[in-house]
C-alpha cells in the first residue's frame, strides 16, 4: 500500500502566497467530528492550533472528547484556559451520534489554499492596476516632454545666436571644465560645469548648454554620484538623437539603471526616436532599454519586438534572449523558449545569467515531465553558485515526481549540509516526510514531520511579530537592520528580485549622500542634497512596502507547510491503521508471513560511484564534490 500527495510540483515550488488573518474557520463541531472519526489527539490539537481559535466545550462535549481518548492537556490546549471537570456518570445523555470518518485536517488545508488563491488573484489585480496607472502617467509626462522638445527646437536657433555672441568665453569655460574631467578631477569638473550651466553664461537649450549637461552628468558619474548623474543624462536624451551626446548619454543611463531603480517618462519618449543612423551599440542599448520598460508595464508585444532587435554583438544579447524566453514561456511556446534560453546560456558573459538560463531550461523540462532533461540542466548550475541551493531543491522535486526515492533522500541530505545552512526551503522536511510515506516508513515520516514543526514554529512566530502594524510603511525596511530575524529569512529576502533592487538602490543613495558630505564642496551639496533627500524618502517607502509584501509571502509559505505537516501526520495515521487492518485480516484468513512488510533497514546515505568502484557510507563529514552524488540505501517497507 502506497500513499503520497499528488500535488503540482512546479506550482508549489514557485508559488508565493500571502498570510491571511485566519487560516480557516474551524468550528467546535469539526473538532468533535475529528474525535468521533478516531483521529489521534496530536492531529486534532495541531489542526486547532493552526486555526488560531479557542473553544468552550459543554460538560457533555468534554465527556465525549475524553471518551475518544483526548486528555485534559490536549483539551486545555484547545480551550486556552481551565477546563470543566467531567460530570459524574460519564457522558451526558443526548450526546451526538458518532459521525462517519472526516478528513478535517485536509479540508482545513484546502480552505486555506482557496483563501490564498483568492488573495493572490486580488494582489495580481491590484498590481496590474498600479502598472496601468503608472504607465498612463508616464505616457502623459512623455507627451509633455515631446511638446517641450518641439518648443525647444523652435527656440534652439535663437539660443545659438545668443551663444555665438559670447562664443569665445563660453567655449573657453566649457573646454576648461572638460580638461578637468579628462584629468580625473571629477569634483572640480562638476563644480565648473554647474557654474557654467547655472551662472547665466550660456543660453539654455543651446548646443553648448547640452554639452554642459552631459559634462556635469559625466563628472558626477565618474566621481561616484551615479544617482545624481541620471537627471543630467536625461536632459541630454530628451533633446533627441540629433544631439551629439545622445549615444554616450544613453549608454551611461543604461549602466546606471542596471544597478539603480529609476522610472522616468524618458523611457516612453525614447520609443518615439529614430535611432537608425546611430552606432550599433547605441541602437542595441536603446532596444534593450525599451524592452525592459515594456516588460515592466506588461506590453508583451512591444517588449518582444524590442528585445528581438538587440544584436548578437551586444553585451545585452544574452539578457535579451533570456527575456524573450520568459515571454515565450508566458505564451506556452516552450519549444521556442528552449531555443531562446539555450542561446542565452551560450552567449552569457556572467555565471549568474548562465545559471538563470539553465534553471529556466530545467523548469521547462520539469513542466513537460522530461525528468532526464530537468536533471541534466539542474546539474549544470555550479555548486558555488548563489542559486545552487534553489537548483538542488528543484532537482529534489524532479526526483520526487519521477519517484526516484533514493536520489530524493540523497538531495535532502545534501541540502542539510553546512554549505546550504542559510537556505530557507519551508517544504523541504514535508517533502522528505512524504517520501518516507511512499516507502511505508511511517516512523521516519512521523519523526521528520515533527522536525518540520519544530523548525517552522519559531520562524512563524518571529515573522508574525515582525509584521505587526507599524507607524509607517518605511518602518518595515528600517526594522530589518535593527530587529532579529533568522538568517534563513534574510536568505529568502535576498532572492526576492523586487526587494533586492530597491534595497540596493537605497544603499547606493545613502552611500552617495555620505560621499557628498565627505567631499565638502558646497556647490555640489547645493546641487545634489535636496534631490538625494527626496529620492531616499521615496525609496525607503517603496523598500518597506516590498519588504512587508515579501515577508507576508514567506509567512504564507510557512503556514502552508504547517498545514501540509498536519496532512502528512494524518496520512501516516491512516496508513498505519490500514496496515494494521490488512495484517489482522491476513491472520484471520490463516495466511503465513509471506505478505508481511519488510523490516525497516537502518537509514544509510552513500555517494554514488562508478560501476567498478566501491560505494561508502556517510561518515559525518560533508565534502563539496560529493553533494550531488548522495543516494539513500533505504528500502521500501510496503510489502505486498
Amino acid at each position: 500500500m502506497k500513499r503520497f500527495f499528488r500535488c503540482a510540483a512546479v506550482a508549489m515550488a514557485a508559488s508565493v502566497v500571502l498570510a491571511p488573518a485566519s487560516a480557516h474557520a474551524l468550528t467546535k463541531d469539526d473538532i468533535l467530528e475529528m474525535a468521533r472519526a478516531g483521529l489521534s489527539p496530536s492531529i486534532i490539537v495541531e489542526t486547532t492550533r493552526l486555526s488560531g481559535e479557542k473553544f468552550k466545550f459543554t460538560p457533555a462535549e468534554l465527556a465525549e472528547l475524553r471518551g475518544a481518548g483526548i486528555g485534559d492537556d490536549a483539551i486545555r490546549e484547545m480551550t486556552g484556559g481551565p477546563i470543566i471537570k467531567a460530570p459524574a456518570g460519564g457522558a451526558a445523555a443526548g450526546a451526538a451520534k458518532p459521525a462517519g470518518p472526516q478528513d478535517q485536517a485536509r479540508r482545513a488545508a484546502e480552505e486555506f489554499r482557496r483563501e490564498e488563491e483568492a488573495r493572490k488573484a486580488e494582489e495580481a489585480r491590484r498590481a496590474s492596476e498600479v502598472r496601468r496607472v503608472e504607465a498612463e502617467r508616464l505616457r502623459k509626462e512623455a507627451a509633455r516632454l515631446r511638446a517641450e522638445a518641439a518648443e525647444m527646437a523652435l527656440t534652439a536657433k535663437q539660443a545659438e545666436l545668443q551663444a555665438e555672441a559670447r562664443k569665445s568665453e563660453i567655449d573657453r569655460a566649457l573646454r576648461e571644465a572638460f580638461e578637468k574631467l579628462d584629468r580625473g578631477d571629477h569634483a572640480d569638473a562638476a563644480v565648473r560645469f554647474r557654474k557654467f550651466l547655472r551662472g547665466g553664461l550660456v543660453p539654455p537649450n543651446s548646443f553648448r548648454y547640452v554639452e554642459g549637461e552631459y559634462g556635469l552628468g559625466e563628472s558626477l558619474f565618474r566621481g561616484g554620484f551615479e544617482v545624481g548623474s541620471i537627471p543630467h543624462f536625461v536632459e541630454v536624451l530628451r533633446r533627441g538623437p540629433v544631439t551629439r551626446r545622445f549615444g554616450p548619454a544613453l549608454l551611461r543611463l543604461g549602466e546606471a539603471t542596471a544597478r539603480i531603480v529609476y522610472d522616468h517618462p524618458i523611457f516612453e519618449l525614447l520609443a518615439t526616436f529614430d535611432v537608425g543612423p546611430l552606432p550599433l551599440d547605441v541602437r542595441d542599448e536603446h532596444a534593450f532599454f525599451l524592452g525592459q520598460f515594456y516588460v515592466r508595464f506588461a506590453d508583451r508585444e512591444r517588449a518582444r519586438a524590442s528585445f528581438d532587435r538587440v544584436s548578437p554583438a551586444s553585451g545585452r544579447y544574452a539578457a535579451a534572449r533570456y527575456h524573450l524566453g520568459i515571454l515565450d514561456v508566458g505564451d506556452s511556446a516552450f519549444k521556442t523558449a528552449v531555443a531562446r534560453f539555450e542561446e542565452s546560456a551560450r552567449a552569457a558573459r556572467s555565471d549568474d545569467l548562465r545559471d538563470l538560463a539553465y534553471m529556466a531550461l530545467a523548469r521547462i523540462a520539469h513542466e513537460n515531465e522530461a525528468w532526464g532533461g530537468a536533471t541534466f540542466y539542474y546539474g549544470k548550475v555550479g555548486r558555488r553558485s548563489p542559486r545552487a541551493a534553489q537548483a538542488r531543491y528543484e532537482l529534489l522535486w524532479t526526483s520526487f515526481m519521477k519517484q526516484d526515492w533514493s536520489r530524493a533522500i540523497g538531495l535532502v541530505h545534501a541540502l542539510d549540509s553546512p554549505f546550504y545552512s542559510d537556505a530557507f526551503l519551508p517544504d523541504l522536511r514535508v517533502l522528505e516526510a512524504t517520501v518516507y510515506v511512499n516507502l511505508c516508513r511511517f516512523k521516519e515520516a512521523r519523526a521528520v514531520a515533527a522536525e518540520a514543526r519544530t523548525r517552522l514554529d519559531p520562524v512563524r512566530e518571529q515573522l508574525r511579530k515582525f509584521l505587526r502594524p507599524r507607524d509607517s510603511i518605511d518602518a518595515y525596511y528600517r526594522a530589518l537592520e535593527k530587529e532579529t530575524l533568522p538568517a534563513q529569512v534574510h536568505w529568502a529576502l535576498d532572492r526576492d528580485l523586487e526587494y533586492v533592487a530597491l534595497r540596493e538602490t537605497v544603499r547606493r543613495v545613502e552611500a552617495e549622500q555620505a560621499l557628498l558630505r565627505k567631499a565638502g564642496r558646497a556647490e555640489l551639496v547645493e546641487e545634489l542634497a535636496p534631490a538625494y533627500k527626496e529620492r531616499r524618502a521615496l525609496l525607503l517607502e517603496l523598500a518597506g512596502l516590498s519588504a512587508r509584501r515579501a515577508l507576508r509571502d514567506l509567512l504564507g509559505q510557512v503556514q502552508e507547510m504547517q498545514l501540509r505537516t498536519a496532512e502528512v501526520l494524518f496520512e501516516v495515521e491512516l496508513a498505519e491503521k490500514e496496515r494494521l487492518l490488512d495484517e489482522t485480516m491476513r491472520l484471520a484468513q490463516g495466511k503465513d508471513e509471506a505478505g508481511e512488510a519488510k523490516r525497516p533497514a537502518r537509514e544509510s546515505v552513500t555517494p554514488a560511484v562508478a560501476k567498478n568502484d566501491q560505494p561508502w557510507p556517510f561518515e559525518g563529514e560533508y565534502w563539496e564534490d560529493e553533494l550531488d552524488a548522495y543516494r539513500s540505501g533505504l528500502s521500501e517497507s510496503c510489502g505486498q
